[in-house]
């Protein structure tokens, strides 16, 4: 069984945890990642998820997952990119980008950019999540997201502009 740890909105644990699937009170939020694979061509990795996700099934998006009970999302995030696309990543590939608030869902999301140059014939894809990866151009992902060809949320622009910012000064 599977649990996830009990935050409230400023992330601060509650010492309550609960079952995968709970229904969260209200003000009680868990953690989730996002991550943005990056290579050395400033090309962003996109995975197609597989047809038998509860969410999203057969989108393309970014590798993404819950924060189990006890882990902290640097190492939730370093497990979900392993799980999903078999990339074996540290801490010290990661940069944090953003933290966003969901009050309909109850999820805190941490976003980090991660370098990472491996070509997608080395990735072990987990096939009940993923069934295609891809690396795309930033003007391409721009593209898949004013298509709606990608999984868009609100703040997606305003991660590509602090990604483009970033390449920028390097």
């Amino acid at each position: 069984m599977e649990y996830w740890d009990v935050y409230d909105r400023n992330g601060v644990f509650t010492g309550r945890k609960l079952l995968k699937g709970s229904v969260f009170g209200k003000n009680e939020y868990h953690f989730a990642v996002e991550a943005w694979l990056i290579n050395d061509n400033n090309e962003l990795l996109i995975q197609q998820r597989s047809y038998e996700c509860e969410l999203l099934p057969g989108h393309w998006a970014l590798t993404t997952g819950r924060i189990t009970s006890g882990e902290d999302t640097v190492n939730g995030c370093i497990r979900e990119v392993k799980e999903e696309l078999g990339i074996d990543i540290t801490s010290n590939d990661m940069r944090h980008l953003a933290r966003f608030v969901r009050d309909e869902n109850h999820i805190i999301w941490d976003i980090f950019l991660i370098k990472s140059n491996t070509p997608i014939h080395e990735m072990s894809l987990q096939k009940s999540e993923v069934i295609g990866a891809k690396w795309v151009s930033i003007t391409e992902f721009k593209s898949l997201i004013n298509q709606n060809n990608v999984f868009v949320y609100s703040e997606i622009e305003d991660i590509v502009v602090k990604i483009e910012n970033l390449i920028a000064v390097e």
